[in-house]
């Protein structure tokens, strides 16, 4: 039973060692057809490069007559380019700097009449309707005056309540600034408080 066993075993070893065989040389014949093939491509393809190089070498004479015509030009079209855009460069200038002078005279004498009507408020028409100009302390900043409207009375020896307004003079187009809005909203909520510094 064990030699029938080693015999059915070396058969078996026999048939798979003989297809391996078969199969590997049927894939060297496999291969030496295929390198017959790319053999016989190769001679065809050295013909075609010969051939290529030969078109090669008159493109590359053609492509620098072209190259040194196309960089003739390019150099030409660079000189208009860049003349054109110096001449709008300079156009832009002047327009932007004429701009930018007006816009800047324009700007200084809003902040010019500002200031000056900062400092005359006090004899305008508007302010004497309210209050006494020797009643108004300018500041200037945060805010541009502080009117402690009643207090000339006072040194005049009449007995009367002082009101305390805090006020800032606009003119055109002028907003209050964020402090002044943040000054503004803590005297609407009576965020104000005496205090007496004693310095010894």
């Amino acid at each position: 039973m064990i030699l029938l066993l080693s015999l059915i075993c070396s058969s078996f070893l026999l048939i798979v060692v003989s297809y391996f065989l078969w199969r590997a040389k049927s894939e060297l014949v496999s291969k030496e057809l295929q390198l017959a093939k790319i053999s016989g491509e190769l001679t065809h393809t050295h013909t075609d490069i010969s051939n290529l190089h030969a078109s090669i070498e008159g493109l590359t004479n053609l492509l620098t007559d072209k190259e040194r015509v196309y960089k003739d030009d390019l150099q030409l079209a660079k000189r208009t380019i860049e003349e054109h855009y110096k001449d709008q460069m300079e156009v832009w200038k002047k327009t932007e700097l004429e701009k930018t002078v007006k816009e800047s005279v324009n700007k200084s004498r809003s902040i010019l009449r500002g200031k000056t009507t900062e400092h005359f408020a006090p004899i305008s028409e508007e302010f004497l309707k309210e209050f006494i100009p020797s009643d108004a302390k300018f500041i200037g900043s945060p805010i541009d005056y502080i009117i402690f409207s009643g207090a000339g009375s006072i040194t005049d020896g009449e007995e009367k309540e002082i009101e305390i307004i805090f006020m800032d003079i606009k003119t055109g187009k002028a907003r209050l600034t964020k402090v002044q809005r943040a000054i503004k909203k803590a005297v609407e909520e009576k965020r104000i408080r005496w205090k007496t510094l004693e310095i010894t």
